[in-house]
């Protein structure tokens, strides 16, 4: 594909079974553009355990997010990568998650905001090894304290080789 702009920035991009490169020299050299596989919250790799529902939004991934507002309940999600990103809602309504990677606790997510976000960044880790790794997210019965509940919701996982 070339940039629509070809003639100002000489931008040129292309695509092998070894991924996507992009040249800014009109094709003299070529650098490799970070790939990504997203799995969106229906995803058959995404283990639900508990009282997850299906909500349909517009503005997510695949029109339609997976909650739950029960403390304890959780996702288990392998992937293969050394970078992951969830991509969920914020909102007046959310809670606390807990983050695992591997069964070590990574961190906690405060999902709350004054005001509805759909389809944003939530949490985000690199540096993760190469190699297979088990994402689990489990509702904490903690949230924020203007919050009036602990909603978590899954629109998509976004995994970088």
């Amino acid at each position: 594909a070339i940039s629509p702009d070809y003639n100002n920035d000489n931008t040129i991009f292309a695509g092998s079974y070894k991924g996507v490169f992009r040249s800014r020299d009109g094709g003299a050299s070529w650098v490799k553009v970070q790939n990504f596989n997203q799995y969106d919250d229906n995803s058959p790799r995404i283990v639900y355990v508990g009282s997850w529902k299906t909500y349909y939004l517009n503005g997510t991934v695949a029109s339609g997010i997976k909650y739950s507002n029960i403390p304890g309940d959780e996702l288990i999600f392998p992937f293969n990568g050394g970078s992951l990103k969830w991509i969920g809602t914020r909102g007046p309504q959310h809670g606390m998650a807990y983050i695992y990677i591997d069964d070590q606790l990574s961190g906690t997510v405060d999902l709350y905001a004054s005001g509805t976000e759909v389809s944003v960044p939530v949490f985000q880790i690199s540096g993760v090894s190469a190699g297979m790794h088990i994402l689990k997210i489990v509702i904490s019965s903690d949230r924020n304290q203007s919050s009036s509940s602990n909603i978590v919701t899954v629109d998509a996982f976004d995994i970088y080789q």
